[in-house]
């Protein structure tokens, strides 16, 4: 899943400790568009729910220039409720695609400005089915960098760019090569106290061919490519952040259109358990 989590998309915890960032997410899709971004005539429908278990601990340690240096794990769980496509029609449940983040470093560039730099490494899916009716997560490695910015000024406009690419490789299982992907996640908020309307949304372009068995897929090459947008409500109570959004696909070519709504919650678990003042997980 791409587009911006609710928290803020360029952003790691700034204070050392053990993090859980937990999303649950409903996704609704419908509509399967071609190559030149037509509807294509063929019945399609799919619901999912999920739930993503991140853990980051940010260490304590300093990295040249002042850096902080994190590291992540996220494993989702998720219920394919059902899928259709034409006549096909399936239903799956379990782990998905664990994330690996070993290092993502954050620089403070000024008082107002973050910069992260990172690498995560998407694991093949417990769950995945060649059945495409049924399948849960991919069955290959994505290699993925990321730098990022944010920007948090002292009125409360807050702004987070995270681009990064996902290098991707072969499907063993059925020997299709995924194009690689580059993908522009974005949160654009104001906070007001403990409230925090915004806009959230990414966007992808694949900008390398699939291929199978040797052969380039669909004489074309299958590149995908999505944008997302929608509204973001967070709110801070005591030390745990709230997040609730929603985002709607537009712009689809060669992959489904999608509604999906988010309910994130960030909890610093380090500083919870030891009674420390409050921190801040935005």
């Amino acid at each position: 899943m791409f587009g911006s989590p609710g928290y803020n998309t360029a952003s790691s915890p700034l204070v050392p400790g053990l993090y859980w960032l937990n999303q649950t997410t409903y996704l609704y899709l419908h509509s399967l568009y071609g190559n030149d971004g037509e509807k294509l005539p063929l019945a399609f429908h799919g619901e999912a729910v999920a739930n993503v278990f991140r853990f980051v601990e940010t260490w304590p340690l300093e990295l040249p220039g002042g850096g902080l240096l994190a590291s992540s794990v996220a494993v989702p769980v998720a219920k394919l409720i059902s899928q259709r496509v034409g006549r096909l029609e399936g239903s799956n449940s379990g782990v998905a695609s664990v994330t690996l983040a070993p290092a993502v470093a954050t620089w403070q560039l000024s008082s107002d400005l973050t910069m992260p730099v990172g690498i995560a490494f998407f694991t093949p899916s417990p769950a995945y089915s060649k059945n495409p009716v049924r399948m849960i997560g991919v069955n290959y490695w994505s290699v993925q960098p990321t730098i990022g910015l944010r920007y948090g000024g002292p009125n409360g406009l807050d702004i987070g760019i995270l681009p990064r690419l996902a290098l991707n490789t072969e499907n063993d299982a059925t020997h299709y090569q995924s194009g690689n992907m580059f993908f522009l996640d974005y949160s654009v908020s104001w906070r007001f106290g403990d409230f925090a309307p915004g806009v959230v949304g990414g966007l992808w372009k694949q900008f390398s061919n699939d291929f199978q068995n040797g052969r380039l897929v669909n004489g074309n090459g299958n590149r995908s490519s999505a944008v997302v947008v929608g509204p973001s409500l967070a709110f801070l109570y005591g030390r745990i952040l709230f997040n609730v959004n929603y985002q709607h696909s537009f712009a689809m070519h060669n992959t489904a259109g999608t509604d999906a709504f988010f309910l994130n919650v960030a909890i610093p678990l380090s500083s919870l358990l030891s009674g420390e003042s409050r921190a801040s997980v935005q």
